[in-house]
């Protein structure tokens, strides 16, 4: 039983009965399938792994899993570079305690692994929780293949003390890295295959990958050494049990145009098509942002792939240059901390780039004291 009027809005290609009903609590079957399909061809390193669970896009997956596995007080170990929504989901809602450590050293020379590691191992409970977020959202800094094996080597000598390990894969901007130097694939294929101690969790989706961001369809996927499928139905009935009991399920439709494109031949061609013109921008961004009559305004966080880049602004306070960005030249940025300003490169026409930065030059001179301007 359904309206006419609102099945003459959807495709004829899409029957009454591949739209209206509930969808299950896991997921349409065929596009988990699907899904996993797709993630072993991106990360051949997956050799072993759960079916992927449909989420109501990402922020419902991480927060899923701030519902099977953090208790109030356990540490997440985070970057302080990190998506904000990190905090919500689970600082507040689930009151775990966010552990920071310094993303870059005082030099901006590539991920301070020393950092990283002293965070890990001062750890006072026998449960230890790694996000990797690569491409990392503000910065939009990937991983380089020399970091990658640092961080394994430093999560098997975490399980070989005891510890038990969560490392939680937010691969949100997966695929759209732009330098020859990055980690192509997620960690996750080879953190699934590193110890039985150590589970890892993959949170991915067509929201960024596809360029869909309103579908909002999302998936989890759990990896560890010597998984049984009676261990990873378990974790699947338990993720389903908390879906369940917040949202029921995902919307139908969103799953099933997902499913449709994942069968199209030209998709693939598509991605690469709008990764080439994100490439573009991202190139054009580092020319100018890196210009040397800028060196006085601002410093560059390091940066290689996804939406976003971060400017470390000198003697003048991020938030001060977002408010006369947004009022004298009609431009938005985000002010991450008190030095900090994100730019979306990704939004930007090629031929707005230089002269957007031109804006923030501007926005900070004004802001300088007196005796200090450029």
């Amino acid at each position: 039983m359904y309206l006419e009027s609102v099945k003459k809005l959807v495709p004829e290609s899409f029957s009454a009965e591949e739209i209206f009903p509930y969808a299950s609590s896991k997921g349409l079957p065929e596009l988990r399938k699907l899904w996993q399909k797709r993630q072993r061809l991106k990360n051949p390193s997956i050799k072993q792994s759960s079916l992927p669970m449909v989420t109501n896009a990402l922020t419902h997956g991480l927060s899923l899993l701030g519902n099977l596995f953090f208790n109030p007080g356990d540490q997440v170990i985070l970057p302080d570079q990190f998506w904000g929504n990190y905090k919500l989901l689970w600082g507040i809602h689930h009151q775990a305690q966010i552990n920071i450590f310094s993303m870059f050293d005082d030099q901006l020379n590539g991920l301070n692994l020393e950092a990283l590691q002293q965070k890990a191992f001062c750890q006072d409970s026998d449960k230890v929780v790694l996000v990797l977020n690569f491409p990392n959202n503000p910065t939009g800094y990937t991983l380089v293949e020399e970091e990658s094996q640092y961080i394994l080597k430093l999560c098997s000598e975490l399980t070989a003390k005891g510890k038990k390990v969560i490392v939680v894969c937010d691969d949100a901007y997966a695929g759209l890295s732009f330098e020859e130097s990055c980690k192509k694939e997620s960690l996750f294929g080879e953190l699934s295959e590193l110890d039985s101690k150590l589970l890892a969790v993959k949170i991915d989706g067509c929201t960024k990958e596809h360029f869909m961001w309103g579908f909002r369809v999302g998936f989890v996927t759990f990896g560890i050494k010597g998984g049984t499928e009676a261990l990873y139905n378990a974790l699947e009935t338990k993720l389903a049990g908390s879906i369940r009991g917040g949202i029921s399920n995902v919307n139908h439709i969103g799953q099933r145009v997902l499913l449709e494109s994942l069968k199209s031949s030209c998709i693939e061609k598509e991605v690469e098509d709008k990764k080439s013109i994100l490439q573009a921008r991202y190139f054009k961004t580092k020319e100018v942002v890196f210009s040397s009559k800028y060196k006085n305004y601002w410093d560059v966080y390091p940066f290689n792939s996804g939406y976003f880049m971060c400017l470390r602004l000198k003697g003048v306070e991020a938030e001060s240059v977002r408010l006369e960005l947004l009022h004298s030249f009609k431009v938005g940025a985000i002010a991450t901390s008190k030095t900090d300003l994100r730019i979306a490169f990704s939004c930007l026409e090629l031929r707005d780039i230089e002269p957007l930065f031109k804006c923030v030059a501007e926005a900070v001179e004004r802001l300088l004291p007196a005796d200090n301007t450029m």
